[in-house]
Formats: C-alpha cells, structure tokens, sequence
C-alpha cells in the first residue's frame, strides 16, 4: 500500500468566500440535453439535480481533526496530540494510479461555496452529495471518537445549501468504505483497484454492518432535521 503521501494537499486550507459570477460564464448543459423526447418518460414528481460524492471530490484529506489521548509513561502523565481528520478509505488506493488525485480532488471542502452558489445560478434545485463515513469517524468503527470539526463541515454544507434556495440530499456511502475494513487484505484492495465495480467494497467484513449502522445513527442524528432524503 502506497500512501505515503495521504496528507498531500492543494492549493487551498480554509473555507473560501463565496463569489458571484456573471450568467455568461456559467457552462450550461446543452438544452437538448436528454436527446429526443419521445423516448423519456418521467413521473411529474421525478427530481432533477447533481450530484457529487465525497471521495471524488473533496479533498482535504488528514485535514480538520485533533485527537489528544492522555498516556502513562514510568508514572508521568503526558498527552499525545494527533492531527487526523479524514483517514484513507478504499478510494484512496484506487485513486493512488488515477489521474485525478482524490487526496486533493477538486478542493471541494475548502471551495464547497463556490460550487453550491453556481449550481444555484445555473437553476439547480437539489444538491446531492455524500458524506464521507472515515472524514465523521476517523477511526471508523463503533464506538470510536467523533470528528466535531467533521460535523461542522457538513452542517455549513447543509446550510449553505438551505440558504442558497436549494434542497440538500445526502448519500451515506459512495464506493468509500474506511480502509480499515481491508483489514490484512490490502493487497486484494490494491489488486482489485481497476475493477471497483466488482469488489466487495468490504461490505463482507464482520464488523461492517454495525459500524455502518452507527455511522448512520450519528448522521440522522445531526442532519435529519434539515435533509429530506438520505441513499444508503
């Protein structure tokens, strides 16, 4: 596993500003986009938006996260400080040979503003995005300490999304599986890495199902009262 370089950041380590941007330079779809209608038939009530996933996107990974744990050593108390937002997921050795580096991605968690106020420009109405299970629980499984700077993230995400006239819709897990759950396997993770689409995704793990389940408690805990939907 070659992740040497996991707290490889971009250019950006703080929030960006929103900025408006003239309608002339927003890159709309073509008006055609869904080819002819005679082949296309959607409910009244079928919802249009986009959509982006946390792994793909956001990079800032290692980023906005302190961990202090107390240690005895020969009866003096010392506190080791640990920097650790998000932790790798199955994305990052995948993303290790790909053009697009998902360690920094698109830079989305600084410039999240930025994007959302020009969906918004451009007439989108729904933002679904996912939340990345490793960058709320670094340590991944249950009873593991929470990310509150994770949790902040998310909540000005949500809203931002709200303020700016949009609806927020959550996906819970996006092909990101904490690496973790590779357990000893990470050569399989590794040997698997260009054929995503028929991995486990580690879903076979013992713990897999109750860990998840926890990392869903804790996000409808903190985010159901403003995101109608959620995707497993």
């Amino acid at each position: 596993m070659n992740l040497k370089n996991f707290t490889f950041t971009g250019v950006y380590s703080t929030t960006v500003s929103p900025t408006p941007v003239p309608t002339s330079e927003l890159v709309l779809p073509p008006q055609n986009y869904f080819g002819p209608t005679d082949c296309y038939n959607f409910p009244s009530d079928f919802v249009f938006g986009v959509a982006g996933s946390a792994g793909q996107i956001e990079g800032a990974a290692a980023r906005e996260g302190r961990w202090v744990f107390p240690l005895t050593i020969e009866a003096t108390p010392i506190l080791i400080s640990l920097l650790l937002g998000r932790t790798p997921s199955i994305l990052d050795l995948i993303g290790t040979t790909l053009p697009v580096n998902n360690l920094v991605g698109n830079e989305n968690y600084y410039l999240y503003k930025q994007d959302i106020l020009r969906l918004a420009a451009m007439g989108v109405e729904y933002y679904s995005f996912s939340i990345s299970w490793s960058r709320i629980l670094p340590f991944a499984v249950a009873g593991s300490p929470v990310n509150k700077e994770g949790i902040d993230h998310y909540n000005d995400v949500i809203n931002y999304v709200l303020e700016i006239g949009m609806k927020p819709i959550v996906t819970l897990i996006h092909f990101d599986t904490p690496v973790v759950y590779c357990g000893y396997n990470l050569t399989e993770c590794l040997s698997r890495r260009a054929l995503i689409g028929f991995s486990s995704g580690q879903y076979d793990n013992a713990t897999w199902v109750e860990d998840f389940v926890n990392y869903g408690k804790i996000i409808f805990t903190h985010f159901a009262d403003r995101v109608p939907v959620f995707y497993t």
